[in-house]
């Protein structure tokens, strides 16, 4: 079959700006600092305004002679993905790109740009998680929560160099315990060896968790029995 009967069969549909416009605003537009996010938050609006596949190159153009219409098509679809991703750029990043290109070229336009930001602000979490340390008196599972934020940020950054997997969460969420916490650690670290289990993730932070509970209902009695016992001196 030649290409002038691929025009009747294959024709590239126009898509319609207006059926999607109330999807296609992020909360925060890209600047410097936020590379990462915004590529995850943007991307899943391109899929469901049908525009994802222009955007990384994958429907390429169509030829204007054969297929006029579908190319015609073609590049009205590229100035919708172009509206969605230009329109999430704050005014400040904007001077920085060729805003007459199609969304293909702008979008690999913005990755060169802004992705090694973003990798940057990787190691950066890295160094913050890896830096933490829980004092004696902290809120454990609080502690605990923000470590898993942290680690939740760097893992859907998708860059595999940086990826912790939760076998090195749990390593590094043990190692961050106060001293006085070293010999349930050992406990647990005993567990596992006589179980031949690695450790897992969720259980491991609930029996932290129960622990730091355990130890704080413990220390509110001894609290409350010191209380008792100077009032019963003073009687």
């Amino acid at each position: 079959m030649d290409e002038h009967n691929n025009e009747n069969t294959d024709t590239i549909e126009k898509i319609k700006p207006s059926k999607y416009m109330s999807l296609s605003m992020l909360k925060e537009q890209l600047d410097e600092t936020n590379w990462a996010d915004w590529t995850r938050r943007l991307i899943p609006i391109l899929e469901v305004c049908e525009v994802w596949e222009y955007v990384n190159g994958e429907i390429p153009e169509p030829n204007k002679d054969v297929r006029p219409v579908s190319h015609k098509n073609w590049l009205s679809n590229h100035k919708v993905a172009r509206l969605l991703i230009l329109q999430n750029i704050s005014k400040g990043q904007l001077q920085h790109i060729n805003q007459n290109q199609t969304s293909d070229k702008i979008w690999r336009s913005i990755t060169s740009l802004y992705q090694s930001t973003g990798f940057r602000t990787g190691l950066l979490y890295m160094r913050n998680l890896y830096s933490m340390r829980a004092a004696d008196d902290e809120n454990i599972p609080e502690y605990i929560n923000n470590m898993k934020t942290i680690t939740e940020e760097i893992n859907t950054m998708q860059y595999d160099d940086l990826e912790i997997p939760d076998k090195t969460f749990a390593g590094i969420l043990l190692q961050s315990l106060p001293p006085t916490w070293d010999q349930f650690v050992d406990g647990l670290h005993h567990t596992c060896v006589a179980s031949r289990t690695p450790y897992n993730i969720i259980q491991l932070m609930r029996e932290i968790k129960d622990e730091y509970i355990c130890r704080v209902g413990q220390k509110q009695d001894e609290t409350l029995h010191g209380a008792q016992q100077s009032n019963m001196s003073l009687t």
